[in-house]
């Protein structure tokens, strides 16, 4: 299993490595989809303020990740190693809310750990963190039968609409593979986001310990525990053809090169397939058993 694969390979590299650092993959290889032309998505936190590290220290695990990414033969990181960097996760849960949670891309790093992450290296660290993160969402949470997680659906909702700007500056840069990430936003984001949502959605009262159990799993499993929430038939019925929609993107993200345009007829039928697949999500998430309050949030 690929999985397997980078965490023993990083588990090697970084044995020697200091134990405040932890290391997590995000993307195809943590939602279980993972094909032959997907990248290795590479996170890495310290639990140390940025001043408490050295710079040094901070290279040599990277250019061990970088030997990893090598070794089991993935794509080079994108964008030159842009994203590649360890980020502080003492600023990032002081900076909620900040300007520079954007701007040091702490806010992306927090949904994508949220979202679809798996550690690859200290895993008793990722933990950890991953309990402090979801706590600060519920750190209101003093009264539970009438407490909703908003705080939490906010910052999902926003990185969704941060996916689709961000794509929306790809489409005008020629040298960049629009086609591909074009995809991607309508199925495997769209799917990541608001099956996730969902599950929280279709409970009448969402804890601290329901939300760490839903990032431990899969995107299709959340999606299916937000189906059980709501007990539907017609529901359940059209989860088989939604799966199919979601096999065809699969095949369709395999097959495509790095142009940037898509011939008419693919064009035409990765559109139609995607309307069904959005069209599924928005049955679930607008169903007369979602609690109004929250049918209400996710529009206004």
């Amino acid at each position: 299993m690929k999985l397997e694969d980078v965490r023993e390979a990083v588990s090697k590299r970084l044995v020697e490595k200091p134990n405040h650092y932890s290391v997590f993959c995000c993307g195809s290889l943590a939602r279980g989809d993972f094909g032959r032309t997907s990248d290795l998505d590479i996170f890495v936190f310290s639990k140390k303020d940025e001043d408490k590290w050295t710079r040094l220290s901070d290279i040599e695990l990277l250019s061990e990740l970088i030997f990893v990414n090598k070794e089991l033969g993935f794509p080079e990181f994108s964008n030159d190693g842009m994203f590649l960097k360890v980020l502080s996760f003492p600023e990032m849960t002081k900076s909620i809310g900040c300007p520079k949670d954007d701007e040091k891309n702490l806010f992306t790093s927090r949904m994508l750990m949220l979202l679809e992450s798996r550690p690859v290296f200290n895993d008793v660290l990722y933990d950890s963190q991953m309990d402090e993160i979801v706590g600060l969402y519920f750190r209101d949470d003093v009264d539970r039968r009438s407490f909703k997680p908003l705080f939490l659906l906010n910052d999902l909702l926003r990185f969704w609409r941060t996916l689709c700007l961000n794509y929306e500056i790809i489409r005008n840069d020629k040298t960049k593979p629009f086609r591909k990430k074009n995809i991607n936003l309508k199925f495997s984001r769209m799917l990541t986001v608001f099956a996730t949502i969902l599950p929280i959605i279709s409970k009448h009262q969402c804890s601290k310990e329901d939300v760490l159990s839903l990032c431990k799993q899969t995107p299709l499993t959340r999606l299916a525990v937000g189906l059980d929430n709501i007990r539907d038939d017609k529901l359940l019925a059209g989860f088989d053809a939604f799966l199919d929609h979601y096999e065809f993107f699969l095949n369709q993200k395999e097959n495509m090169s790095d142009k940037p345009a898509m011939e008419t007829k693919e064009k035409e039928e990765i559109n139609a397939t995607a309307i069904k697949f959005s069209g599924f999500l928005y049955k679930c998430l607008s169903h007369r058993k979602i609690q109004e309050e929250y049918r209400k949030y996710l529009v206004l």
